[in-house]
């Protein structure tokens, strides 16, 4: 993990010393959180040294976004890459604690119908990037609307907020419906050309035994 988050800073941070403190900020959060157990802050009241932890790594990890909110307001510098989402939904979109599923944060799945919230703001903003695109005379980056059929909710320990990322897109539908998978009809003509190649029934055998013999 801490390889993968030095590969996506070194990409959008060029400052070795601003990487090293991210770093720094983001270990220490992680560390603490490690030490706890998996059902420590899940109850209704939590052991003091688990508060204290969880304050511990909520101080480092809201440095931490901090420090990215700085660099990404900052208008004298540019990144050279944004910074990616995957590491935004780290954080609580409320207070910015660290969310370590079963330590920091409870993780379910909910199933997502057509006119869920989330599919409805992913067709909004789907809509403003159309809109925009179309008044800069530039394609748009995302030419179809991909909603999604669950989404992925984590609750945070701290703050109880509810940060709902979005899951599995739904499966394209064809014209009339969903289209037929290659592999049903695959095994449809291999079950065919199994019934054509069946052995002969106990009756096509006797009738056979009975006809004359050159």
């Amino acid at each position: 993990m801490e390889e993968a988050l030095a590969r996506e800073l070194a990409e959008c941070i060029r400052n070795p010393d601003l990487q090293q403190r991210l770093l720094y900020q983001w270990r220490t959060a992680h560390a603490v959180l490690l030490r706890l157990p998996s059902t420590a802050l899940v109850g209704s009241t939590p052991a003091p040294a688990s508060d204290h932890a969880l304050a511990l790594s909520h101080t480092f990890a809201s440095a931490f976004v901090a420090t990215l909110l700085r660099l990404q307001d900052d208008k004298t510098r540019t990144l050279p890459k944004p910074i990616p989402q995957s590491l935004k939904d780290a954080f609580c979109e409320k207070c910015c604690a660290l969310l370590l599923p079963g330590v920091s944060a409870t993780v379910r799945v909910v199933h997502q119908t057509h006119a869920a919230p989330l599919n409805l703001q992913l067709a909004r903003a789907h809509a403003a990037a159309q809109r925009k695109a179309k008044h800069l005379h530039k394609p748009s980056i995302s030419a179809r609307l991909v909603r999604v059929r669950n989404a992925v909710i984590s609750t945070c320990h701290r703050c109880k907020h509810a940060n709902v990322r979005a899951g599995a897109a739904k499966a394209a539908r064809g014209l009339f419906g969903k289209l037929p998978s290659r592999r049903g009809s695959s095994s449809t003509g291999i079950k065919e050309e199994e019934k054509a190649a069946a052995a002969p029934s106990a009756l096509d055998s006797f009738l056979k035994t009975l006809r004359p013999q050159n």
